[in-house]
């Protein structure tokens, strides 16, 4: 019965997620959605994710999509609703939209090890998130993408936005994070692994410190609580944790 009662609120929650902004504001929850999407369109003006300009007549401009979610307690019950506008970078072309899109992923072998050694060692770890990860990268091309659904400003036909940011969606969005992601951390101190460009090094005479990189989550681990958080009290001013 348990089972049954968790796929319930699984079925319940696809269902009740909009497709498009179209279909969002059709819904009986559209104050919530329409709020979400204001909610999201706010972050990216905060973050000059991108301008707006004329549309070019030489470049592709790509299209946008909303992704609607309905973020869920453990109890089954609306914890808020979630609007995500993501580039559709499927039409994105390989030397002229966009030219590298690897990103390092650490090992779990590696992470295994590095909670090994905390556990011997009783070193000290605290893990943060980087809110909008990929928001935080600056663009290497210029990718040119329809305005979102529902939130044109002038006519959508002569007006188009220009990304600045590393828009989720795009092909190289992970690679332009982990680019900017690695020169924050440098600038503190940190050097990259040779063996594993996910993890990086502190050392400091007898201080180390050691943050394997899963996309946005970073884990810090030292014998030094204090300068775990003083290093998370810098990040702060480069991202929102």
């Amino acid at each position: 019965m348990e089972e049954e009662d968790d796929a319930d609120v699984a079925f319940l929650s696809a269902m009740s997620e909009p497709r498009t902004y179209a279909e969002a504001m059709c819904h009986t929850d559209a104050f919530q959605w329409h709020q979400a999407a204001l909610d999201e369109l706010a972050a990216h003006k905060r973050n000059g994710t991108w301008r707006l300009v004329k549309r070019p007549k030489e470049h592709r401009v790509i299209g946008s999509k909303w992704v609607f979610k309905v973020k869920r307690n453990a109890d089954g019950s609306i914890d808020h609703y979630k609007g995500c506008l993501v580039a559709k970078g499927y039409n994105q072309r390989p030397g002229f939209d966009y030219l590298k899109i690897f990103t390092p992923t650490v090992h779990m072998a590696s992470i295994h090890i590095i909670l090994a050694l905390a556990a011997i060692h009783n070193l000290h770890l605290r893990s943060v998130d980087v809110s909008n990860a990929y928001l935080n990268g600056e663009m290497d091309c210029d990718i040119y993408m329809e305005q979102p659904e529902g939130f044109a400003e002038g006519d959508p036909k002569e007006w188009v936005c220009l990304l600045v940011k590393a828009l989720y969606g795009t092909k190289q969005g992970g690679n332009c994070w982990n680019h900017k992601m690695c020169s924050v951390l440098e600038s503190l101190g940190f050097k990259q692994s040779y063996s594993n460009a996910a993890i990086y090094v502190m050392s400091k005479g007898d201080l180390h410190i050691i943050p394997p990189v899963f996309v946005d989550d970073m884990t810090f681990v030292s014998q030094s609580l204090s300068a775990i958080k003083d290093i998370i009290a810098q990040l702060r001013q480069h991202f929102k944790l």
